[in-house]
Parts: C-alpha cells; structure tokens; sequence
C-alpha cells in the first residue's frame, strides 16, 4: 500500500458528479450504480432510501435489530 493510499488521496473523480475516489474499481461501481441514479432501496420501517443494497442493509440493521 502506498503512502498516498494511507493518506486517503481521491485520484479517481466521477466527470459527472466530481465525487472522488481512492480506488479506480470504487469509482466505475459509482458510474455504474449510483451516479445520477435514484436510490432503489426505501427503508420499511423509516422511510430512508438508499442508492447501495449493502448501505440499505447495515442500515435496518443497525438502526433497527430490535423491531425485526
């Protein structure tokens, strides 16, 4: 791992959005699901919406174990 890596560096950046990213496979995931895109994902129990089955995921998770 590089230095530049430890210090968190965004060389990759979104043309559409300018959002940064670290790693060139987080930025294509980023064009590919989220950029420009509607969250798919609404919370049942909050009504959050989420762009990332994985974020939507840890979320009722987290914030909602005990109401499962």
């Amino acid at each position: 791992m590089t230095i530049s890596r430890l210090e968190n560096k965004k060389s990759f950046i979104c043309q559409l959005c300018g959002k940064g990213y670290a790693w060139k496979v987080s930025l294509s995931r980023h064009i590919r699901e989220e950029c420009g895109k509607p969250p798919q994902f609404k919370c049942d129990y909050c009504g959050k919406r989420f762009k990332q089955r994985s974020s939507f995921q840890r979320h009722v998770t987290k914030q909602h174990f005990q109401k499962m």
